[in-house]
């Protein structure tokens, strides 16, 4: 419970400048090795969403969107990753407020027809934000230093089409390298990669977590070691990514991850405010 106690702490230092994602605050002066006491956080699991077909469709849209924002800081920014984040360990704040507001943005501009103040209009609209909330955040996973450069540099070649220096990087940089053929293993890389983008209609619908577990089977036939932490932040991925689709098809991850990996992540549509 104290390692789980560190744990919250550091996602909400982490998190602390993104009005759209929280998560519990614990009391280290009441943890003990068996109890964990934290704020209580109401919500809606988001699983009731994701089944919920009458949920509008911009509110699957927004959550899905700051569900990458939580994993593209995560993973690329943070290099803190929350590793058991399925469903059942994010809930959903303010949803009231958020069909409060679609409602609230109608008379408004009824208002406005009809003469309101203008200023009066503002503060009708100032509302709380959609926002998603972490539980269960004990189970966490980085990478060391060199680990992480290799992680960064596999990912951008793998969404950027470059099977063989997906291949070049694992067989230079991997700890333990068994592999006997080389060139077999360059060309079976390239092919993989090749095939996962050719096979789609639009670059945005390669499930980026799926790509990259076939890279690592690719590793496994060839006898090239894969980090244990690579592993569970690909988990952590496909979890997420499965989520960000399910509540918005359209998602582009690939799209999103650019600035990431460009080294240039800002999220304005959380950040301040």
């Amino acid at each position: 419970m104290r390692q789980e106690c560190l744990c919250l702490q550091r996602f909400t230092e982490d998190f602390a400048s993104f009005n759209q994602i929280r998560v519990p605050e614990p009391f280290p002066d009441l943890v003990r090795h068996n109890i964990l006491v934290e704020t209580f956080e109401e919500g809606i699991s988001i699983g009731q969403i994701v089944q919920d077909i009458n949920q509008p469709a911009e509110l699957k849209v927004q959550l899905a969107d700051i569900g990458v924002d939580i994993l593209l800081q995560m993973v690329f920014v943070n290099n803190f990753v929350h590793a058991d984040l399925h469903p059942g360990n994010l809930i959903v704040q303010n949803m009231d407020k958020f069909h409060e507001t679609e409602q609230a943005d109608s008379d408004i501009m009824m208002d406005r027809v009809e003469g309101i103040p203008e200023d009066y209009c503002q503060v009708s609209q100032k509302k709380e934000v959609l926002r998603l909330v972490l539980l269960d955040c004990g189970i966490t996973s980085s990478l060391g230093p060199e680990d992480r450069k290799k992680f960064q540099e596999v990912f951008t070649a793998v969404v950027k089409g470059e099977g063989e220096t997906v291949a070049d990087l694992f067989l230079s940089k991997s700890a333990v390298n068994n592999c006997r053929d080389p060139a077999l293993f360059r060309i079976e890389m390239a092919q993989l990669v090749k095939d996962a983008r050719q096979n789609l209609i639009s670059i945005s619908k390669i499930k980026v977590a799926e790509l990259m577990n076939a890279v690592f089977a690719v590793l496994s036939r060839h006898q090239i070691q894969l980090e244990a932490n690579f592993a569970t932040i690909i988990l952590a991925m496909a979890m997420l990514e499965g989520l960000g689709r399910s509540l918005n098809p359209d998602l582009d991850l690939l799209e999103k991850a650019r600035p990431v990996l460009l080294g240039s992540y800002l999220s304005d549509r959380n950040v301040g405010s």
